[in-house]
């Protein structure tokens, strides 16, 4: 059968349409090219370098620490060597491949770990990712404080039904369909309380290492 124009370019937007950036350990051991630095330091960089989106947890009283950028050549080097260095730098942190999505999380688990609550049967029709993580957050019962800029961010329309999962996959799902979406969440002191934050690539230019001034190389706040 021969494809017109026309429908090649439909069946590539069906294919763009359904595709799941799900990572594998092996994507990990790849030499990573183009890599950019950015100013969340270089886990969101190995993220963008990957073209693949992932979530973030952190602790009350950490996440004003700098961001870690390796003073380390990085050309050649894997995903997998990146983010040991990382989280060698920052030993309250652990990175983990969490259904294809790269999550980093805190070494010491949250007490109690709302995220591992169960979400209930959740269906999304073409929502807003912002709105629809937002939705799957609530469902832990914790007071949520709001990034007031996280509603800007642009995402691909969330089409899925969550069966049985808990709000970790969910969000994770969410990234995982996106590609270049980033959920972020602090865990505050203050027990059952949250405050989220989303991002995307799509609006956070990177730079290449040779364009960057050396006093962002030292790297800037993780999570403003």
């Amino acid at each position: 059968m021969r494809l017109t124009g026309i429908s090649v370019a439909a069946a590539l937007l069906l294919l763009s349409a359904s595709h799941s950036f799900a990572l594998t350990q092996a994507d990990l051991d790849e030499p990573l090219a183009n890599f950019m630095i950015d100013p969340d330091g270089d886990f969101v960089a190995v993220c963008r370098a990957l073209h693949t989106g992932c979530g973030i947890e952190t602790l009350a009283g950490v996440e004003d620490r700098p961001a870690f950028n390796s003073p380390l050549p990085r050309a050649g080097r894997t995903a997998r060597e990146i983010l040991d260095e990382y989280v060698g730098a920052n030993p309250h942190d652990e990175w983990a491949l969490v259904d294809g999505v790269l999550n980093l999380r805190p070494s010491a688990r949250p007490t109690p770990d709302l995220l591992s609550k169960k979400t209930g049967p959740m269906v999304f029709n073409k929502s807003d990712g912002y709105k629809a993580s937002l939705e799957i957050l609530r469902r832990t019962g914790a007071g949520i404080g709001i990034n007031i800029y996280s509603h800007q961010t642009l995402s691909k329309p969330v089409d899925r039904t969550l069966k049985d999962m808990t709000v970790r996959q969910g969000l994770n799902a969410i990234a995982k369909d996106d590609g270049e979406f980033i959920w972020i969440v602090l865990h505050s002191k203050a027990a059952r309380r949250l405050v989220f934050r989303v991002m995307s690539f799509r609006q956070r230019p990177a730079r290449p290492l040779n364009e960057v001034p050396d006093a962002m190389k030292v790297g800037e706040r993780a999570i403003r």
